[in-house]
Order: structure tokens, then C-alpha cells, then sequence
């Protein structure tokens, strides 16, 4: 299976987990977020994602019980990779793809600003868990035939945001919560979305030497939480060792 394809399968699927999904988590102050793609951690995500890929395209892969999720990377089976699968036929004993998944959120629940969120996309240092982390885990592991880093998040602009108010108004106080901070923290055209910082993090990672430039396509249509709406999905592929 190839890179573009598996990023179709991701795109539509975000939008099924979005709709459909029963995970409902809580700040560590106990406070329940809505539900949503918005507020599904990483893992979850992952576990939701290849459940329905499975089910609604199981001629996708190899065998639908050597889909992993969660796995314990070998040499150190305290990490663990989002989601490891085979499509292929191969005699080589290891899967086809091993797949970290990385979710960048700009706003939290609440529609406050995160700050963590960017961090994880173009920090260069390992201690913060970034893509730049994940690049190097993956490429230690002699784990699976094919590597990528995959991620996703949601793009906002006043515009989106209006919209959020349109479809939301229980909660026009954290959307325009939002507002606020689009237009005093983000760019110049009271923007904050993703495509900035990929460039950046593209030139991060492409220092590594390890990975193909960066690919992204477009998702919409996740509006089940106010903070939701379109948002982008972004990879890098790692190059091929002989």
C-alpha cells in the first residue's frame, strides 16, 4: 500500500471516529470534555481508526488480525507505535508499515489557547515528544518494512470559527474564546492553522536526512465539538534503506 492511499483511508476515517466515537475524557482536574475528534487522545484515536478501517475496507489488508495498535516497539517495549499493519504478501516476516500518529491541537477544550500543541510539531528536541522524536524512535526500530510519521489537526479562522457559533451556540462562550485568540495570537489574516508550522517542521526534520518531504491533504467535516471543523493531515515517509 502506498503513502496517498493510506492517507485517503485516515481523512475519511477522522470523520467517521469524530461522529461516531464513545470515548469521553476528563481534564486532570476531573472536568468531562465534550465529545469529539478534538478531545480523543492519540492512542484512542489509533484504536478507533483501524477498527473501522477493518471493518468498512478489510480487502485493504493482508489479514485483519495482523493490524496492530499500541505495539510495543521490540528493543524497547516500553514505547509504543500507534499502529502497525500489512497489506502485502512478503516473505520478509515483518509487517509492511509502521505508522506514528501525532494529533497537533491549537485550542484546548475550553477553546483557550495550547501551547504544548505547536511543541509537539516543530520543537528539534526529543524531551518534548515531537515529530523530530517520533522520526528518530521510528528509525532505531527495525520494526516494519515501510515508516511513516502521520499526523492531523484542526485549522481556525474567524470564518470557521463563525461557523463553530452557527452549529454550537450552547457554547458561543468558549467559541468566542477562540475568536479572541485567532485574532490577538494568530497570523496577521486572523488565521491559525497548520501550514506555517509544517513548514518549519519540514525543515526541522529534513535536517535528519531520514525521512521524504513532507506530504499533506485537506479533511473536513468534523464539527461534533465546537473546536472542530476542517483541519489538515500531514506526513513524512521515511526514505527506503538498503
Amino acid at each position: 500500500m502506498k503513502l496517498p492511499h493510506i492517507l485517503e483511508r485516515i481523512a475519511e476515517g477522522l470523520i467517521y471516529v469524530d461522529k461516531n466515537s464513545d470515548i469521553h475524557n476528563s481534564s486532570r482536574n476531573g472536568i468531562k470534555y465534550l465529545p469529539g475528534l478534538t478531545t480523543i487522545y492519540e492512542p484512542q484515536c489509533a484504536d478507533e481508526l483501524m477498527k473501522w478501517w477493518v471493518k468498512k475496507y478489510p480487502e485493504d489488508f493482508h489479514s485483519p488480525y495482523e493490524v496492530y495498535v499500541n505495539y510495543s516497539y521490540p528493543d524497547h517495549p516500553g514505547n509504543k507505535c500507534d499502529i502497525l499493519f500489512t497489506s502485502d504478501v512478503s516473505n520478509s516476516g515483518k509487517p509492511e508499515w509502521a505508522i506514528e500518529l501525532k494529533k497537533i491541537a491549537f485550542l484546548g477544550d475550553n477553546g483557550k489557547n495550547n501551547d504544548y500543541g505547536p511543541s509537539k510539531l516543530i520543537s528539534p528536541f526529543l524531551k518534548d515528544r515531537s515529530v523530530a522524536h517520533d522520526v528518530v524512535k521510528l528509525h532505531e526500530a527495525d520494526i516494519a518494512r515501510k515508516k511513516a510519521v502521520i499526523g492531523y489537526g484542526f485549522n481556525y479562522s474567524e470564518e470557521s470559527l463563525n461557523i463553530a457559533l452557527q452549529k454550537h451556540p450552547k457554547y458561543a462562550d468558549r467559541i468566542k474564546t477562540a475568536l479572541k485568540i485567532v485574532k490577538s495570537g494568530g497570523t496577521l489574516d486572523n488565521k491559525l492553522e497548520l501550514e506555517p508550522l509544517l513548514e518549519i517542521a519540514d525543515f526541522i526534520v529534513q535536517k535528519l536526512d531520514l525521512v521524504k518531504p513532507l506530504v499533506t491533504i485537506p479533511f473536513s467535516g468534523a464539527w461534533r465539538h465546537p473546536m472542530g471543523g476542517n483541519g489538515t493531515i500531514f506526513a513524512w515517509e521515511f526514505k527506503q534503506t538498503t
